[in-house]
């Protein structure tokens, strides 16, 4: 049996070791808050570094929805197509007019260029290239070309036919010129029927084909 001071001994060093028990746990417990907050505050950084990725469904949508370029009309309102159409016309037609101020169907200094009968059958031929053109410009040459074309040109070809006779021709030549003189003068006719250069041409053709 002990003593009592030796009881009360065991009791001082019993409640001293309670303490330090109790200090050692609550000085655990602190540092194991300050690791766990730590270690949320090192994921929540590495989470809002980590920059989003689109899903692929989210990226479709959003190229999807992208509205497709403006195309813009040209100023004129013609397509490429129907610009070159026209400077084609409008190149052609410049040729026939220089020709009909030279009074000939053929411009002999250029050798392999097509007469002004061929240049206008080539316009004609582009004309329903440019019909749904509501450019001022393209009605204005198709007119001037369709008058040219239409008139001056049968006259200058008609002439130059009957001046293929002047030579010596078989029958058949003679023959093929002298329907080519009537077919284009009938068309000038129909254009202007009392035009004086009509008259004059109609003359000659009866005088060198039915003499």
């Amino acid at each position: 049996m002990l003593k009592p001071g030796r009881v009360e001994k065991v009791r001082r060093i019993t409640r001293t070791l309670a303490v330090a028990l109790v200090l050692v746990c609550v000085a655990g417990c602190g540092k194991l808050g300050r690791l766990r907050k730590s270690d949320k505050a090192h994921e929540g950084g590495v989470a809002s570094a980590t920059p989003a990725t689109a899903t692929p469904s989210a990226t479709a949508t959003a190229t999807a929805a992208k509205p497709p370029p403006t195309v813009t009309a040209p100023p004129d309102g013609m397509t490429s197509a129907e610009r070159a159409t026209f400077e084609t016309v409008k190149r052609s037609l410049a040729d026939v007019q220089a020709l009909v101020a030279k009074q000939t169907a053929k411009d002999a200094a250029r050798s392999g260029e097509p007469d002004a009968k061929t240049k206008c059958e080539s316009i004609d031929e582009a004309r329903p290239r440019l019909a749904s053109v509501a450019s001022a410009e393209v009605k204005q040459v198709l007119e001037t070309a369709q008058r040219v074309c239409g008139f001056d040109v049968p006259l200058l070809t008609a002439a130059d036919a009957l001046d293929q006779l002047r030579f010596p021709a078989s029958q058949a030549s003679r023959r093929l010129m002298c329907n080519i003189a009537e077919q284009e003068i009938a068309k000038a006719r129909k254009v202007k029927a009392s035009d004086r250069r009509v008259h004059t041409l109609d003359d000659r053709y009866r005088r060198t084909c039915h003499s």
